[in-house]
């Protein structure tokens, strides 16, 4: 799997001025909903417009702190990029811009002078991430089962989702306490990675060696930016996440730049990807309970 990104922004050399471009518009409380469409490479996507252009399939992705747009659409659509921007990816970092758009809107959302972080290029986005900064007042449902995503006001676990308690992050970020195995670890839901990664506290605590027979080589993690670091991977007995077991999952163990960023690798750790995830009917997040909703 290639994957990851948290954006930082290191706004001091834009200056105040820049700031403006924060202003996002109002969200009603209304239901909306749009396509979640399966994307070849194991990834949901939603269409999104930019400047009245579109629609183009941003990937739907819990693990993205805010909306990103890759190099090659913003030279598509000739938009002026400054740079200001600095990309914490997986596996390695890197240098992106900025730009400013006119509008950025779906049928979930509808924002005017949004600012928006470019990713350097050579990554394997290849339009843009509609990030969870759209969603923090609300809840919001991937439903895999319909092929819909929706966005709603907070509301009380509906009929037929198990809830589970989760951390919010750093504003976005949602943390699950698991267990796996038997070890108890923290658990980052992400759901713009595709595959189901571990630390490598997680991989000791469950007692696997470097050298562990047990283990085979895995494709390398990578994602936003061009570095990427070598994985092993092995099938696992259970992972329990609030009431409901995933079994058999196999878990990809590697250095997870993202687990450092939200300060979670001093313990066993992972990030829970769709391939486990989309096992699910739907899966929900409502920031303002700190809630994630499984419906199995």
């Amino acid at each position: 799997m290639r994957k990851r990104w948290i954006v930082g922004l290191w706004l001091a050399a834009l200056g105040a001025a820049g700031l403006l471009f924060f202003l996002f518009g109002a969200q009603s409380n209304a239901t909306a909903g749009a396509p979640l469409m399966l994307e070849p490479d194991g990834r949901y996507t939603t269409p999104v417009m930019i400047d009245g252009e579109g629609p183009f399939p941003f990937i739907v992705d819990t693990g993205a702190q805010r909306s990103v747009i890759s190099r090659d659409l913003t030279d598509r659509l000739a938009l002026t990029m400054v740079p200001g921007a600095y990309v914490k990816a997986t596996s390695g970092n890197g240098g992106g811009g900025i730009t400013f758009l006119k509008t950025y809107s779906s049928a979930l959302f509808g924002r005017t002078a949004a600012m928006m972080v470019v990713l350097p290029p050579g990554g394997i986005v290849r339009h843009g991430v509609m990030g969870m900064e759209l969603f923090g007042s609300r809840r919001l449902e991937m439903n895999f089962a319909d092929g819909t995503v929706s966005s709603a006001a907070s509301q009380p676990t509906p009929r037929g989702f198990a809830a589970v308690p989760v951390s919010i992050v750093q504003g976005t970020f949602l943390v699950a306490e698991v267990t796996v195995d038997g070890v108890h670890a923290k658990a980052l839901i992400d759901t713009g990675a595709r595959r189901t990664l571990g630390n490598v506290l997680l991989r000791k605590a469950l007692g696997f060696s470097h050298d562990d027979a047990r283990l085979a080589d895995a494709q390398p993690v990578g994602g936003a930016t061009l570095h990427s670091t070598q994985a092993m991977q092995a099938p696992l007995g259970v992972l329990i996440l609030g009431e409901h077991r995933f079994e058999h999952p196999v878990v990809t163990f590697s250095d997870i730049s993202v687990l450092r960023a939200l300060e979670l690798s001093d313990q066993p750790a992972l990030v829970i990807g769709l391939d486990l995830l989309r096992t699910l009917k739907a899966v929900a997040i409502d920031y303002p309970r700190s809630e994630l909703q499984v419906k199995p």
